[in-house]
């Protein structure tokens, strides 16, 4: 038997939960943006947003600060344009 502890109670653990089937909606919303605008490389929207908002100044770790380091905004721009002017906002 395996006992999962925790600060407030120990116990036996709790039963492992089997794949869980996804909702319906939750299918359709993954197709439509994979219409809209197929594959979405992430590290390029992590950009984006953070060209547009400025969200990483926020955190403090070197990692994030050479990466973002490595990229001028000049390159974001040229991306972000690139991205706007495709036709119905297919990406690549």
């Amino acid at each position: 038997m395996v006992f999962f502890f925790s600060p407030l109670s120990a116990g036996p653990a709790p039963p492992a939960l089997g794949k869980q089937i996804e909702p319906e909606n939750l299918e359709a919303l993954k197709k439509e943006i994979a219409r809209r605008w197929g594959v979405i490389d992430l590290l390029d929207l992590i950009k984006n947003v953070d060209h547009a908002t400025a969200f990483t100044g926020e955190f403090t770790s070197s990692m994030i600060e050479g990466l973002l380091r490595h990229l001028t905004s000049a390159e974001v721009d040229r991306q972000y344009t690139a991205l706007e002017q495709q036709p119905n906002g297919q990406s690549r």
